[in-house]
């Protein structure tokens, strides 16, 4: 265990196994490399080309794919040393694990596109893991508050003793927190709903899957694709992630 570092009790102490890998490094960049191979994907789909050649084939895609999960940290590092940039640093990383795919990763997208996209996605899994423990201390409660539903014990208020209740009844208490309140009718708790809108956010938000075939020729003009619009580029990535979206006409931050 460091000692020099920065730590909180909110990884150390309080935070479960499954949680601290969901806000982990390994979740982070591994998810990053998700994102490139299915951005990668919808872009060999829509036939994104040069000259009338496809610009990614299926041979770049699996290479990237043998590589999504084991990152190469220590030559990210040593990159970001020398430019600074922590997307750039991980694309040239993963380049190096990949140098038939080298020239398509991040290709077209803007660092917002991992950064923004991987923060959503780190939230909503935190959020599943949330409901499926929640729903299980409610279950238990319920449990509970229906075992002792008769036991008399006496209430307080401001520390204060009160009147006359049971131990069942000041555990339904406990629901109030967590579960709306129930219409009139007999008390049932189907299901806990927590839902996360993801944002629409950038798949080509700028860059050269947005340069047009009239553009004129320059040390910029690396690359002179066949014209994919945004809405379908970012519309097909998503659906291959499963990603539910709606559409933002100005750059989202979670």
């Amino acid at each position: 265990m460091s000692t020099d570092r920065y730590t909180s009790p909110l990884s150390e102490r309080y935070a479960s196994k499954e949680m601290q890998y969901i806000f982990s490094q390994d979740m982070k960049f591994r998810t990053w490399r998700k994102l490139w191979i299915a951005l990668a994907e919808t872009e060999m789909e829509l036939g994104l080309s040069e000259n009338g050649k496809p610009v990614i084939s299926q041979e770049q895609i699996d290479e990237l794919k043998a590589h999504a999960e084991d990152i190469n940290y220590e030559v990210a590092r040593e990159r970001e040393k020398l430019v600074r940039h922590d997307v750039m640093s991980h694309v040239y990383a993963y380049g190096q694990q990949c140098p038939k795919a080298a020239g398509i990763i991040h290709l077209g997208a803007t660092s917002c596109y991992v950064g923004d996209n991987t923060d959503i996605i780190v939230m909503d899994e935190a959020l599943k893991l949330v409901h499926k423990k929640l729903v299980n201390v409610i279950d238990e409660l319920a449990k509970f508050a229906d075992k002792y539903k008769n036991l008399p014990t006496l209430a307080f208020t401001h520390f204060q003793p009160a009147q006359p209740t049971t131990v069942g009844k000041r555990a339904t208490l406990s629901f109030s927190l967590w579960v709306p309140l129930p219409l009139p009718g007999p008390p049932k708790i189907t299901r806990l709903n927590i839902f996360l809108f993801l944002p629409y956010s950038y798949v080509v938000q700028c860059g050269r899957l947005n340069v047009t075939p009239r553009q004129e020729e320059g040390p910029h003009n690396i690359l002179r694709p066949t014209l994919i619009t945004y809405s379908d580029c970012s519309s097909r990535t998503y659906i291959s992630l499963r990603l539910r979206t709606f559409p933002s006409r100005s750059r989202p931050y979670p």
